[in-house]
């Protein structure tokens, strides 16, 4: 049995291995730890709390998923009505030191829920760890990323955050503000008073706004003024991500800032989002975005097809941005308004490298073109990504787009993960592509394969025939039904589960021809299906 003495040794010996570690590696392995690791640290050695005392992290995350209890799905949990701000919101801030949501006593009815013990047990922390990050002497600069809710203690934390910026122990700051754990579907009042707490924040905390680089905001329903004085105030944001974040429903948001770089805009009502002046924007993203005729019926579109398309603005505009790069366009048709919308006209102004566009799993609301009006905006595209593509709408569409993108290098393409489409989805207008020819294509993925033999391979020969370069193929097949268990995945997908039936299909694509083209199928596996075949799910190899 080993003696006390010998453990005490082998302790020493480990902290003399820890101690010769470089400053650089240990701060390295900090960094990689959550908040509540990086204290239990201190209790490991003498030199773990030297460490603590001597160094600084340069970057600090106080994230209230670290307080909450594993094994459960805090995001999809409804915490019940948040009482704390159905009174009182207009009072006065309580002085420095006391519960920002007492008012006079009153008590929130979820004091004793998990996330308010969550919240509690950040503050603790946020207050133990800025308070003891010493003054900026060394050079090294510090980065604080926070999640806040907008609930108890959420000025608590922004005074805190503010009081240490003020002070020169951080830098820079990244904010999470989010009320989505307070209520699924929150009514107008709550709305409002969420609303009122944000404007409480940031007026409140004016240091540490003035050095944010990061922010982002769910379910925090601002008007396009305070979204404006935001930015303003902010003259250091780098990145801003706004999710169902009011409804905007006939506004345009006019975008004004010198350093975004990155903009993300999730479900939030803008008509339009005018991209006015954004000298360092290199990635914008728009999702689910409203249409004034999404109630329009599809006899109704074809009947007013041309006086919804002059009367109908593009959802983004783009002005002065001329570093964009990697634009992600996603919406499904009934959002869209059943409208078909020229690719060419929502690009105009843009020649980005990098294009995502997402139909999730409806109509395709785009028009295809003739490859003229392409000539500008697609001229610097190299990457191509065209996600949740109904089965029923076809593949062959997409060659208007390989058509009008001569420098492409890669193309994506994922079929819808639903088993059973609509029957009324479809592709509207066609252009003439037969005889394309592509000389910089390398690599196509498509992912999905539902149909293999009416749909994928067709559309794989054509490909292959027209991209006389081509290099690589990946084939994957589809987790979400397969990993289930509940469906038979031959019969879903018909996607090749053999070394047999692979190569059957290898030929196919190839015509039999002898070709350095490499086709890679990647097939799903059962948790069965793993457990006997240890060589993987991918192989590697030439077709013949």
């Amino acid at each position: 049995m080993e003696s006390s003495r010998t453990r005490r040794s082998r302790s020493e010996d480990d902290d003399d291995l820890l101690r010769k570690l470089p400053p650089d590696v240990l701060i390295s392995i900090l960094e990689k730890l959550g908040l509540r690791d990086v204290f239990r640290t201190r209790a490991l050695s003498r030199s773990w709390r030297r460490l603590h005392d001597q160094l600084q992290l340069p970057r600090i995350v106080l994230d209230i998923y670290d307080f909450l209890p594993d094994g459960e799905n805090w995001e999809d949990t409804y915490f019940g009505y948040d009482s704390d701000l159905s009174e009182d919101e207009d009072d006065d801030e309580a002085p420095d030191g006391d519960d920002d949501s007492d008012d006079g006593g009153r008590r929130d009815d979820c004091d004793d829920d998990e996330l308010s013990k969550a919240s509690h047990k950040l503050l603790d922390a946020a207050t133990a760890v800025l308070k003891q990050q010493q003054q900026q002497r060394t050079g090294v600069p510090v980065v604080c990323t926070m999640k806040i809710l907008l609930r108890r203690d959420y000025m608590s934390l922004g005074r805190l955050l503010d009081a240490a910026v003020a002070a020169g122990r951080v830098s820079a700051t990244e904010l999470a503000i989010t009320a989505r754990f307070l209520d699924d579907n929150p009514d107008e009042p709550l709305l409002a008073a969420y609303e009122q707490r944000f404007r409480r924040l940031f007026s409140g905390c004016p240091a540490a706004f003035g050095c944010l680089t990061r922010l982002t905001m769910e379910r925090v329903k601002l008007d396009v003024v305070d979204l404006d004085s935001v930015l303003a105030a902010c003259g250091r944001l780098e990145t801003l991500s706004l999710s169902e974040c009011g409804d905007y429903h006939g506004q345009t948001w006019h975008a004004r800032h010198e350093r975004l770089a990155e903009i993300t805009v999730h479900y939030c009502g803008f008509e339009i989002v005018d991209l006015a002046w954004l000298p360092r924007l290199h990635r914008f993203t728009l999702r689910c975005w409203p249409s004034r005729f999404s109630r329009l019926k599809m006899n109704e579109w074809d009947a007013m097809r041309d006086w919804v398309l002059s009367t109908t603005p593009q959802p983004v505009s783009f002005g002065h941005v001329p570093s964009l790069t990697t634009l992600t366009l996603s919406n499904d048709d009934y959002r869209n308004g059943g409208i078909r919308r020229k690719l060419s006209s929502i690009l105009a102004n843009t020649a980005v490298t990098d294009l995502r566009l997402n139909f999730k799993g409806s109509n395709i609301w785009i028009v295809p073109e003739s490859q003229k009006p392409f000539n500008d905006v697609f001229r610097n595209l190299k990457f191509l990504k065209v996600r949740s593509v109904y089965e029923t709408c076809g593949l062959d569409w997409t060659m208007f787009l390989l058509q009008a993108a001569p420098h492409l290098k890669e193309l994506y393409i994922k079929i819808c993960d639903r088993i059973k489409s609509n029957d009324n989805t479809r592709v509207s207008g066609e252009v003439a592509t037969a005889g394309v020819k592509h000389y910089n294509l390398i690599r196509f993925t498509i992912r999905g394969c539902y149909n293999i033999e009416d749909i994928i391979v067709p559309f794989t020969c054509r490909l292959v025939e027209a991209a006389v370069n081509l290099k690589e193929i990946y084939m994957r097949e589809s987790t979400a039904f397969v990993r289930s268990g509940l469906v038979d995945p031959q019969v879903v997908t018909g996607f090749p589960r053999t070394d047999k039936e692979k190569e059957w299909l290898r030929k196919r694509i190839t015509n039999g021809r002898c070709t350095p083209l490499t086709i890679d199928i990647i097939q799903s596996y059962t948790a069965g299906e793993r457990s006997q075949d240890t060589a993987g799910s991918t192989r590697k190899v030439s077709a013949l």
